[in-house]
């Protein structure tokens, strides 16, 4: 998706995580969209039995704390 931005063929829809470092570097360049809800709910699953990864905990942390607004609801 990113490269398809970047050559010109339109406009995408991605996490920040995945972008962060190309608005950074103004390879990209986020739109703000008035009246417009783009957060989401993430859902993760894992092996049972898996063992501890802290690369894995990490990216949950981070997933967590960039989509956290306050509302913690679970459903």
């Amino acid at each position: 998706i990113k490269s398809a931005v970047e050559s010109g063929l339109g406009i995408g829809c991605l996490s920040q995580v995945v972008v962060q470092n190309d608005f950074r570097n103004g390879t990209l360049v986020p739109l703000k969209l008035s009246r417009r809800d783009m957060r989401r709910r993430f859902y993760f699953a894992l092996p049972r039995k898996r063992y501890q990864k802290s690369a894995v905990d990490y990216w949950i942390d981070l997933c967590r704390q960039s989509t956290d607004s306050g509302d913690n609801r679970s459903e």
